[in-house]
């Protein structure tokens, strides 16, 4: 069984986007998506998350196969992806901070193949969230 990972934020409504981007993880294999913390969400974003991550992990569950929580703790976080032994490990199109680096150069220290994931069309929850007054 090949064993798949991404990591997001998946705030708010699931939006096309979202869908997508799982959708595409899900041709390669087995999929685990680690959802990122509250905490994790300020520090990049800006901003709390509008659902908790509790709430965003339920919304994701009839999506995939596995949903991990991270903790917030940027080595642990990365650890809790190593962990699982993954073949392949995806990132979104707006990941591209320090972590996201850092975790790109774990994985590929251990064999992990990363792939990046574009959509032709821009989505954003923040976005979204930022035309409704919601942030």
């Amino acid at each position: 069984m090949i064993r798949v990972g991404c990591c997001g934020t998946f705030d708010y409504e699931l939006h096309d986007g979202h869908k997508e981007f799982i959708e595409y993880c899900s041709h390669f294999g087995k999929v685990t998506v680690f959802v990122t913390a509250d905490i994790t969400v300020q520090a990049n974003k800006g901003h709390l998350p509008k659902y908790s991550q509790k709430l965003r992990m339920r919304n994701l569950k009839p999506l995939v196969d596995n949903v991990v929580m991270l903790l917030g703790i940027p080595d642990k976080d990365q650890q809790i992806i190593l962990n699982c032994n993954l073949d392949y490990y995806i990132f979104g199109p707006d990941q591209n901070t320090g972590w996201d680096k850092t975790l790109k150069r774990y994985l590929e220290m251990v064999g992990v193949q990363v792939i990046y994931f574009w959509h032709k069309k821009k989505f954003s929850t923040t976005k979204i969230l930022k035309e409704k007054g919601l942030i």
